[in-house]
């Protein structure tokens, strides 16, 4: 995997689970042949790199252990949601939350996974704003992509209303 270098090989996958979202995507653990034993291990989705060990920050302090046990690590069924457990350079230790954005999930203007009022309000606050003149937000709030944010864009989320797939 290039997230890991080219001359990088496994020599273990932990005994921690193989989890796999209702979208198909997998979440695993992973320790390569470093030569370096202090960045060595990570927390994978598909071939992207989430977490490494000596790499990843949390709160300005890096992972210094990463847990590839069993309850090590878990994902949510929509794989919107990453738990896992690691201890930090300066010895504490705790259960860390990665949220991912929801992939493909129409009318969820605002990104947090679900289509609901909040993602209305969002989209509500940005009538009339320019699509395309590098504000993300009104981008996002252009939900049914006709280039404008207007009442059809309301309708387009309210029609979707729930939990992303």
């Amino acid at each position: 995997l290039d997230a890991i270098g080219g001359a990088s090989v496994f020599t273990s996958f932990g005994s921690g689970p193989l989890e796999i979202s209702d979208s198909g995507d997998v979440l695993w653990y992973g320790d390569w042949d470093d030569a370096n034993t202090d960045i060595d291990t990570g927390l994978f989705l598909n071939d992207e790199l989430l977490v490494q060990e000596g790499t990843t920050e949390i709160d300005f302090l890096f992972v210094d252990t990463l847990r590839g046990v069993e309850d090590g690590y878990h994902m949510s069924n929509n794989g919107h949601y990453i738990i896992f457990e690691a201890i930090l350079e300066d010895g504490s230790e705790g259960a860390f939350l990665i949220t991912l954005p929801a992939a493909d999930c129409e009318g969820d203007a605002n990104g947090d996974g679900v289509v609901d009022p909040l993602d209305s309000g969002f989209v509500l606050a940005r009538f009339g704003c320019p699509v395309g003149t590098g504000d993300p937000s009104c981008d996002a709030a252009d939900q049914n992509g006709d280039g404008v944010v207007d009442p059809l864009d309301s309708g387009f989320v309210l029609a979707r209303f729930g939990v992303c797939p």
